[in-house]
């Protein structure tokens, strides 16, 4: 691939240009003659090096992408094709349905009156179910 041609170090190009058709470390460190360190140093210290990696990964992404597409189409795989839907559109092939309360929610008097007879742990774990509770909503936990 010519997108790498920048990085002028040989062996730094030959890993990227072979992860970015086999998504693998072990691999693309023999096929440049280094060791998987190497390339996990050059990550750490070179930022040219990291950026262009992260190409690499999305190449490899495109690699693995036109593959399941390839399977699911000609091979009719259903199990590749329902993955493909619900990555596509989740909105309509998504497994759970997200489900949103606004407003607050009142406690009946009768359940609070029980609330005397709860243990210190049950009531943390009370508390920390509703603070959590909270959260999601947006709201402040409480005191």
């Amino acid at each position: 691939m010519g997108e790498f041609q920048h990085i002028e170090h040989k062996k730094k190009r030959l890993f990227l240009q072979h992860y970015s058709d086999c998504g693998e470390v072990k691999a693309s460190a023999q096929a440049a003659g280094i060791g998987r360190t190497t390339h996990y140093g050059w990550l750490d210290n070179d930022p040219e090096y990291k950026a262009a990696f992260e190409v690499a990964e999305d190449n490899f992404r495109n690699v693995l992408e036109a593959v399941a597409r390839r399977k699911a189409i000609e091979e009719a795989h259903p199990t590749m094709l329902i993955f493909l839907l619900k990555g596509e559109y989740p909105e309509k092939y998504a497994e759970r349905q997200k489900v949103e309360q606004s407003g607050s929610m009142e406690l009946e008097h009768s359940h609070t009156d029980n609330l005397k007879d709860l243990t210190d742990e049950e009531l943390e774990t009370l508390d920390r179910i509703l603070d959590r509770a909270a959260a999601g909503n947006g709201q402040h936990t409480h005191a």
